[in-house]
């Protein structure tokens, strides 16, 4: 059974495919090997570019972070004006009244100038 031509061609076949597979292998090895090497010689340059960004980072977050202190400080003094506003305005609301009074009392609440002038008279 050993001897059959089917059985000879069959170990024929499968010894083509192990051959068609072995050089396969092998210039895909090269071929991966010739790539790792490429990227052996990238990667100082990636490296550099990788501490380049890492340092840009840095000034970028040193920048974020002194403009985030400059925001607090502009903030701090715009609520301390709009106080301060506040407050000028309530005296003067408070002030505005106690001439509107004054100007009542004097004018005797409306009653026009004879009644200030009666007052004059006495």
């Amino acid at each position: 059974m050993l001897d059959s031509p089917v059985l000879l061609w069959l170990l024929g076949v499968m010894s083509v495919c192990l051959v068609v597979i072995s050089i396969t292998m092998v210039a895909t090895a090269r071929e991966l090997r010739r790539l790792l090497r490429r990227l052996n010689r990238m990667l100082p340059g990636v490296d550099r570019a990788f501490l380049e960004l890492f340092r840009s980072l840095r000034h970028v977050r040193r920048f974020l972070a002194a403009a985030a202190r400059a925001s607090d400080r502009v903030e701090a003094v715009v609520q301390e004006a709009a106080g301060v506003v506040s407050g000028t305005l309530d005296q003067l609301s408070h002030w505005k009244h106690r001439a509107e009074r004054a100007i009542k009392s004097y004018t005797g609440n409306g009653a026009g100038a004879g009644s200030r002038s009666h007052r004059r008279g006495r």
